[in-house]
């Protein structure tokens, strides 16, 4: 059994069309079928973004979380 979680932060100057989106990811595993087994880990994730509009700034929000995420699962 376990889970995880992320939460993340835009920082975002609207003029300049560039930011960072900022992140923490979670997980928390409990194992218990021969034992009593916990792990936590913890981890915090940063992207910088670009867009040209607000679908562009959304999509690019995104593409930034999934990446990371996907990357802290590998």
């Amino acid at each position: 059994n376990g889970r995880w979680t992320s939460r993340w932060t835009v920082k975002v100057d609207v003029s300049a069309r560039s930011g960072a989106v900022e992140g923490e990811v979670e997980s928390m595993v409990h194992y218990y079928e021969d034992g009593n087994v916990q792990m936590e880990a913890k981890t915090l994730c940063s992207a910088k973004i670009v867009w040209d509009d607000k679908t562009s700034f959304a999509r690019a929000v995104c593409k930034a979380v999934r990446e990371q995420e996907e990357q802290y699962h590998r």
